[in-house]
């Protein structure tokens, strides 16, 4: 999980179990499949018409796969509530959204990529992350 409001979008890390879990059991997903496709609901219910990463998150809660909380090292988004204004390409993440244009796309890249200290003091202070599956209680976000 890389953002407080559930798994989003521009990065999405599974380990091996997990897409295992899925290619096996993709089939018990069907409800969550004809809920992100039905478009017939207004704009603001939530609970239809989405987008992969609801899915993809709806689906693995499904099967029963559990998520690893990871704030500190994947995203800087500012979806996420990570940033109110410019993104910091140099905040030591792995991946940056959103982007809309190639120009800005190509400055934040050539930022983060002449950034190591930034990287190195983020690897750093980042806790290593448990393996173990979070009890959805632990989580503020998680609506299932």
């Amino acid at each position: 999980n890389n953002c407080k409001f559930g798994l989003h979008g521009p990065i999405e890390v599974l380990s091996q179990l997990a897409v295992e879990a899925y290619a096996e059991d993709s089939l018990r997903c069907q409800g969550v499949r004809d809920d992100a496709m039905n478009m017939s609901y207004p704009e603001d219910d939530e609970t239809h018409a989405f987008g992969e990463d609801e899915f993809l998150r709806l689906c693995l809660a499904k099967l029963g796969v559990g998520k690893v909380n990871e704030y500190d090292r994947l995203l800087s988004e500012t979806a996420c509530g990570h940033w109110a204004e410019e993104l910091p390409c140099d905040a030591g993440k792995v991946s940056f959204h959103p982007f809309k244009d190639i120009e800005g796309y190509f400055k934040c890249w050539h930022l983060a990529a002449h950034s190591p200290r930034a990287w190195d003091a983020a690897m750093a202070a980042a806790p290593t992350p448990s393996l173990a599956p979070q009890r959805p209680e632990d989580d503020e976000a998680t609506t299932i």
